[in-house]
């Protein structure tokens, strides 16, 4: 899970497999961002336009800095291993 949404400076991760495998299942929108895509958080604006990349070992929880993030609508994408998830997050300065 992810929250606040709408956020400001900070964005928090839970990332679990108990939580990542009862979340639904969404369309990939890393398109052409195929390194990108392996076990790590990736952040994509709405042109699909990757903002933030960070590689993960383990399903943990983790805290991302928005601070230089512009306000508008963002995806989060969650891939590790077998689990992929993508949510929907907002920033408001």
């Amino acid at each position: 899970s992810i929250y606040p949404s709408p956020a400001s400076t900070q964005l928090y991760v839970v990332a679990s497999r108990a939580s990542a495998t009862g979340m639904p299942k969404v369309p990939e929108v890393l398109e052409g961002h195929e390194g990108l895509k392996t076990n790590s958080i990736v952040i994509t604006n709405t042109l699909g336009q990757a903002v933030f990349h960070q590689h993960i070992s383990t399903l943990d929880n983790y805290q991302i800095d928005l601070t230089q993030f512009t306000p508008g609508v963002y995806f989060i994408n969650l891939n590790f291993n077998d689990i992929k998830v993508t949510k929907r997050f907002v920033v408001v300065k």
